[in-house]
């Protein structure tokens, strides 16, 4: 939750910046981390942005973003980066990623349908406003529910207490 507040930070502070559709972030906890970073983008002419525990760069660098973070970090998991959108309004943006893919695209569907703002980056997350998020949540939940329901009523899902031979209420 921490690191997604940084995020919502960044973005909105980045927003007056020019339109790029994605920026490309890391979050470091270690201050002599960030300061190496830094020093290293400083040095390679590189615009940035620094806001708590994150450094992010304009998408079109994501690549050289990528090549500096392998070069100074031995650890793939320090390394690792995230593709933010800018939304269309200038507010921060919040993300879920779905291991469900018929309920994210269900989600999407009500989005549209709705006329909700949001994108996908390229490991699938989803990204909204965070003007959004109480509407994005009851929507996620209303899926859940109404997923879960169905296959309660479907006869044809085997609940765990009809495989094991259970009797009484399923």
């Amino acid at each position: 939750m921490r690191r997604f507040i940084a995020f919502a930070i960044l973005l909105a502070a980045s927003a007056a910046s020019p339109a790029r559709t994605f920026e490309s972030c890391v979050s470091l906890e270690n201050s002599a981390d960030i300061a190496r970073l830094v020093h290293e983008l400083d040095s390679l002419k590189m615009a940035h942005r620094v806001g708590r525990a994150m450094v992010c760069v304009d998408g079109d660098d994501g690549s050289a973003f990528s090549a500096v973070l392998s070069k100074l970090f031995a650890d793939p998991s320090r390394r690792r980066h995230l593709e933010i959108p800018r939304t269309p309004s200038g507010v921060a943006a919040e993300s879920f990623t779905f291991y469900d893919t018929a309920m994210q695209a269900a989600l999407e569907a009500t989005l549209r349908r709705k006329g909700i703002w949001f994108a996908k980056d390229a490991s699938g997350t989803l990204w909204y406003e965070v003007t959004s998020e109480a509407v994005v949540g009851q929507e996620i939940f209303g899926i859940a529910e109404s997923r879960g329901s169905n296959q309660r009523s479907d006869p044809t899902v085997e609940t765990d207490a009809r495989k094991s031979g259970a009797r009484g209420a399923p």
